[in-house]
């Protein structure tokens, strides 16, 4: 007969001991302008791409990689290459 291994006594895991905040931008009316068209803007690209990937359909692994990489070429001559990665990103 083989001998099984022998069970641990329970214990108790310590509570997360991290700290957590939150908070509200503040920002002045200017500012909130501001953001409002950037998000608009962003949001049109992303819009765009995915309108883009789901006229391409079902890809496989390697498909998929060629769209991004297009699609992050095409929309880094309108936005910065990081933005473009993020929202390209699937």
């Amino acid at each position: 007969m083989s001998h099984l291994r022998e069970i641990a006594a329970p214990f108790v895991a310590a509570t997360p001991t991290g700290a957590s905040t939150t908070d509200r931008l503040r920002v002045t009316p200017g500012e909130a302008a501001i953001l409002a068209e950037v998000g608009g803007f962003l949001g049109g690209l992303f819009r765009t791409d995915f309108a883009q990937r789901a006229a391409e359909g079902r890809l496989d692994s390697a498909g998929r990689a060629v769209s991004r990489r297009d699609r992050k070429r095409a929309m880094t001559g309108v936005s910065s290459s990081r933005w473009a990665g993020a929202i390209t990103r699937e």
